[in-house]
């Protein structure tokens, strides 16, 4: 396969299928220089870095055709069984004109998981995702959100009370939310509520013990009871500190939950085995998108970041064999 693919390695439509998944998939895994090189080592194939780059991107169109448009991987998703989970996050990555965020957006489908509750949570089995499909873009927050409907539509997503809604705190993410999903199921990501908690309790206490306390109480109360639960707890702290700490820190940690009261509904999700928690999508963010695209001393271009985007995602997703299988 090699020698006929290095004899027109020029020109990519010559190129047999195999050559090009390899060449998309270094491009796509490492910095191109990294990637010709170790193109080189693994296959045998010797591609200069320039050519990788040129027929990643070029492939990279391709797949984002792929990701937007109906195709077999929508079909995979669509045909697939379990509960529809919609998940969101950002990371930040260097490009030409500073840096900027890179947004996706991410759907899984889920068999139910066991029952659990506050004190049981830590030791349930929570079934991995049966199929996943996932885009990102480099946008404004607005303009990403309003690509939200066609995500949903190409997967048959249309009964948005079924839709379980799980991402974190950003006020933008649940505007958008309320907008494009009304009436779906929203959860606050637990883990991030967990965050802003242990943030307070490291501003209000300095004794450690006193620390743990307050982060316990108000982690369990709102297992137990959402926001009516932390609601409780917040006030009764309130009457031992400081007016200065209630103001500067406790408030803000008041607001914070008061404004997302109706998605901290843990102990009925808990209950009915459903996930409280956005960890696939931030893993993709820090593992798929960070490996590649914030690399050191990397720099991007706005235009050529969202190619390689569309190839990261696929990797992610169970687009990337789909593609190649029917390429």
């Amino acid at each position: 396969m090699f020698i006929a693919d290095e004899a027109v390695i020029g020109n990519i439509s010559k190129l047999t299928k195999g050559a090009r998944k390899l060449i998309t998939l270094a491009g796509a895994s490492w910095g191109f220089r990294n990637a010709a090189d170790k193109l080189k080592i693994f296959t045998g194939l010797n591609v200069s870095y320039n050519t990788l780059r040129q027929y990643t991107y070029r492939e990279a169109k391709n797949f984002k055709k792929t990701l937007t448009t109906r195709s077999k991987a929508q079909e995979k998703f669509i045909k697939a069984s379990g509960v529809t989970e919609l998940m969101t996050d950002g990371t930040m990555v260097n490009t030409t004109n500073g840096w900027k965020e890179i947004r996706l957006i991410q759907a899984s489908k889920r068999q139910l998981g066991d029952y659990s509750n506050a004190d049981t949570f830590s030791m349930r089995h929570l079934p991995k995702p049966t199929v996943v499909y996932c885009i990102g873009y480099l946008e404004s927050a607005k303009r990403f959100a309003s690509r939200w409907p066609g995500f949903a539509k190409i997967l048959h997503i249309h009964n948005f009370s079924e839709l379980h809604f799980i991402s974190d705190g950003a006020g933008w993410i649940w505007k958008a939310c309320q907008k494009y999903f009304p009436n779906c199921q929203g959860c606050l990501d637990y883990y991030h509520g967990c965050e802003h908690i242990s943030q307070c309790a490291e501003e209000l206490f300095k004794d450690k013990a006193q620390k743990q306390e307050f982060y316990e109480s108000c982690r369990m109360a709102m297992l137990r009871g959402g926001w009516k639960g932390i609601k409780g707890v917040i006030e009764q702290y309130r009457q031992q500190i400081s007016v200065y700490k209630w103001k500067n820190y406790l408030s803000k940690l008041y607001n914070y939950f008061e404004k997302r009261q109706n998605e901290l509904a843990y102990r009925s999700r808990l209950a009915n085995g459903y996930a409280i928690g956005s960890g696939e999508i931030e893993g993709a963010c820090k593992q798929l998108v960070g490996r590649r695209l914030k690399q050191t001393g990397a720099r991007w271009k706005i235009g050529n970041l969202n190619r390689m985007l569309s190839i990261v995602c696929a990797a992610h997703n169970d687009a990337w064999d789909l593609y190649w299988s029917n390429c």
